[in-house]
């Protein structure tokens, strides 16, 4: 991929990039491209290994009830809005 990104940037003449940076400095400043791999003709923009790491955060808090749900029943309307199960779906090619 960073093959890509030097190949496009150098074809199209300006920064053609995969990342961008969120930060508020970079918003401020207006370099928010992010090469993957520093590009030679670019020494102004930054790549991938310069951004600071972050620990990752879920989307949602688990209070231990996530799956309880599981263990109940299904609803008949549920088997009407869902995908068929695999023992009721077969493939035909013809």
């Amino acid at each position: 991929m960073a093959m890509l990104e030097h190949f496009f940037t150098d074809i199209k003449g300006k920064p053609v990039t995969i990342s961008k940076d969120q930060g508020n400095a970079a918003k401020e400043s207006g370099n928010t491209l992010v090469f993957l791999v520093k590009h030679p003709k670019y020494p102004h923009l930054k790549s991938i290994s310069e951004m600071k790491a972050r620990k990752p955060e879920s989307l949602f808090d688990c209070n231990g009830f996530c799956s309880l749900r599981d263990l109940l029943p299904r609803r008949e309307a549920e088997q009407d809005v869902n995908f068929p199960q695999e023992e009721d779906f077969q493939l035909s090619i013809f």
